[in-house]
């Protein structure tokens, strides 16, 4: 019975008021200084320049001081839209509520899992944008190569952008029309993304395979 905006504020309030999200975020916060500084190893090994990678790490280990938020705001999205789509579909209280209830293991271990994932292949991402700013590099995107890469992320591969831009992705065949992504995968239709970048100079990608825009 409530309006859309009184049950999006109680479903913050009752996220907030549980250590899930706090749960979570500690444990990236753990893994996150390890993660960058084995992709800054990484990036070091492809582009011959002496980097300090302290400053690097420090700024990126801060990142996820917001998690506990997002995590909230994922969630609290995922439920307005359930309540919203059985409204308009003409649903009653008791359609819409099987309806979240069939969405609870979204809400479980799993999607937790799997936004940690997400927010460490995006530190990891985050760091090889600013080594590629520290070398003046350019970072070409590199897709698995397997049958698993959805085929907005395949429209993506081998195209280049510099580290002051983001990517233009186009999820337009999925719905979600074309975000801009600092890296790849770092937007909601983009949750599970392998994909990785490589630095190279710029002389080596050709204009035709640019893929960014100005932030």
């Amino acid at each position: 019975e409530k309006g859309a905006v009184d049950l999006l504020r109680r479903v913050k309030d009752i996220i907030s008021e549980s250590d899930v999200a706090g749960r979570i975020a500690d444990a990236i916060q753990d893994h996150t200084t390890e993660e960058i500084r084995e992709t800054l190893e990484t990036a070091s090994g492809q582009v011959d320049a002496d980097v300090d990678p302290d400053p690097i790490v420090q700024a990126l280990s801060e990142r996820d001081v917001a998690f506990a938020d997002d995590f909230a705001n994922r969630m609290a999205d995922d439920i307005r839209e359930t309540v919203a789509d059985g409204w308009e579909a003409g649903k009653n209280s008791d359609e819409i509520r099987e309806d979240l209830q069939e969405k609870n293991d979204e809400f479980g271990d799993w999607q937790a899992e799997r936004i940690a994932r997400q927010e460490l292949q995006i530190a990891s991402g985050e760091a090889r944008t600013r080594y590629a700013d520290e070398t003046d590099r350019v970072e070409v995107w590199r897709t698995s190569g397997d049958d698993r890469v959805r085929d907005p992320h395949s429209d993506m591969n081998g195209t280049w952008k510099r580290p002051s831009e983001r990517w233009e992705v186009d999820y337009t065949e999925t719905g979600r029309g074309v975000q801009l992504e600092k890296v790849p995968g770092d937007s909601r239709p983009g949750i599970g993304c392998r994909c990785v970048t490589t630095l190279v100079d710029s002389d080596e990608v050709s204009d035709s395979d640019h893929a960014g825009v100005a932030k």
